[in-house]
Formats: structure tokens, C-alpha cells, sequence
């Protein structure tokens, strides 16, 4: 099922899909400035081309990232992989409060989180780094 909610694009595939089905979506779109994953899914998102970009991930998943944005905040709530090194981002923000693992371009500032269990690196040459690790897992530059 694909719809509209208060400008957001919902697609809810537990009611298409047998769970054997190997479902795939391709939507092209001017820009994108937001994902939110509940539930499990994998992702290959690019040509991103400035703005700001949320992706929360809220279940399980693996996401492929690459363009150029100013601002990119990243938040694994459940179990996920993201690759964002073909991402480059000005600014970035990546949380982990589940599990999983992150990888980030950074030019100006990157300040990273872990409160869970999962490793985050970053590369680029950010000016302003903030990391603070309350779980398992580390935080380093590449």
C-alpha cells in the first residue's frame, strides 16, 4: 500500500507481500528529506544535492547513502547498518541506541552517540568533534 500522510510517503508492505516475496521500490523524487524504517528493509538512496537529510531506523535494515548534504542526522533505534561515506555531509549527527554500526563523511562538525551496542566512524577533517560512548561500542575517525 502506498500513501500520502501529512506529506510524508508511507509504504506498508504487510498486506502486498507474502514474506517470501522479494518486494522492490524505486521512487524518484526532486529531494527526499527524511526516512524512517519500522520494521526491516534495506535501502540504496543517491543524488542527494544539498539540505538537510533525517533517516531513522527503527527495526532492522541496511542503508546506502551517497550525494552531498549540508546537514545529516542519524538515528538507529533498532538493528542497523548504515554506509554514508559516499554521503558528504557538513554537518552530522549519528546516534546509536540499538545496534549497529555507522559510517559517516563529516566537513564541518560530527558529533556521535552510542547508547546501545555498535561502532560509529567517521572520516573528513570536521573542526568541531563531540563523541560520548554509554554503551558497547566505540566511535572513531578513519
Amino acid at each position: 500500500m502506498l500513501e500520502v500522510r501529512d506529506g510524508t510517503l508511507v509504504v506498508d508492505w504487510r498486506r502486498e507481500c507474502d514474506a517470501d516475496d522479494d518486494a522492490r521500490l524505486t521512487l524518484t523524487a526532486p529531494a527526499f528529506v527524511s526516512l524512517e524504517i519500522n520494521g526491516a528493509g534495506d535501502v540504496k538512496a543517491d543524488g542527494f544535492a544539498g539540505g538537510d537529510f533525517d533517516l531513522l531506523i527503527r527495526g532492522a535494515g541496511d542503508i546506502d547513502l551517497s550525494g552531498r548534504v549540508d546537514g545529516l542526522d542519524i538515528r538507529v533505534d533498532g538493528a542497523g547498518d548504515v554506509d554514508a561515506v559516499g554521503l558528504a555531509a557538513k554537518h552530522v549527527e549519528a546516534v546509536i541506541s540499538g545496534a549497529g554500526d555507522v559510517d559517516v563523511t563529516a566537513s564541518d562538525s560530527f558529533e556521535g552517540s552510542i547508547r546501545g551496542a555498535g561502532d560509529i566512524s567517521y572520516g573528513g577533517d570536521p573542526a568541531k568533534v563531540a563523541t560520548k560512548v554509554a554503551g558497547v561500542g566505540s566511535i572513531l575517525r578513519r
